[in-house]
């Protein structure tokens, strides 16, 4: 009696942990569902929980991982939160061997900081008063024409 006993509680234990495994994904479905949820139904809140938990519990691969935090990067900068900046400078912090992805996530870092903090062209008033130059200034006030005097 007590051996059939033990046998079915063994037999129970081996399949509940069959039962688990099989409903446990992989960090690469779980990514793939982030992406469904993120670029197809965009629902970003939810893809936001789904690369949240890929990145935090389940210890992905690195390539996997990088993407992941690309992802919610984007997710977050959608939706306008500067929780954004963190994700694209953890993956460039935390990431460094996947090139390609860091590389993506300093073009985004670059593009939240603006055009001053990116180095790119920027415009600025640098003329308040037209008298200056005389008639040199053009009927739509975009150019001045022959300073060459």
């Amino acid at each position: 009696m007590k051996n059939t006993l033990a046998c079915g509680i063994i037999a129970l234990l081996v399949l509940a942990l069959a039962i688990d495994r099989s409903f446990a994904q992989t960090a690469e479905q779980l990514y793939q569902k982030g992406i469904q949820l993120e670029e197809v139904k965009g629902e970003l809140e939810k893809a936001i929980d789904v690369y949240k938990t890929l990145i935090d519990k389940h210890a992905p691969s690195k390539q996997v991982g990088a993407k992941a935090l690309l992802h919610l990067g984007n997710c977050y900068e959608k939706l306008g939160n500067a929780e954004a900046r963190t994700a694209y400078e953890r993956l460039v912090r935390d990431y460094a061997d996947q090139s390609e992805i860091v590389a993506q996530a300093r073009v985004r870092l670059a593009a939240l900081a603006g055009p001053r903090g990116a180095g790119g062209l920027f415009t600025r008033r640098i003329l308040t008063d037209a008298s200056d130059v005389g008639d040199a200034l053009t009927a739509d006030g975009k150019y001045i024409r022959g300073l060459d005097r």
